[in-house]
């Protein structure tokens, strides 16, 4: 016979773990009752700033100046090709009029 079957025929099928009558019905009350008290946790309005790392807080500036300095080379190599392409034309049409 195996070790389940004489363990069945010991003990029967019947369950062996009981609980009393309406213990869960109010088991979340009474836990919550047995709880400490909690003090109240209040959020003040404040500034992120201060409270960011320098580093991060450079971020934008950085962001800013970099654009700025790509938009001025741009800017002054577009100008100079302008200018070059200009001078270009206009010592070619020179040119044209000598011959």
């Amino acid at each position: 016979m195996k070790e389940e079957d004489i363990l069945l025929k010991k003990l029967g099928k019947e369950n062996s773990f009981k609980v009393p009558d309406g213990y869960f019905e109010n088991l979340t009350s009474e836990v919550m009752n047995k709880l400490p008290e909690k003090e109240k946790v209040v959020f003040k309005d404040f500034i992120m700033e201060p409270i960011m790392a320098p580093a991060v807080r450079s971020l934008p500036r950085a962001a800013v100046a970099t654009g700025l300095v790509l938009w001025c080379s741009l800017a002054v190599s577009t100008i100079w090709v302008v200018t070059a392409a200009n001078a270009r034309i206009w010592s070619l049409a020179a040119v044209a009029r000598i011959i």
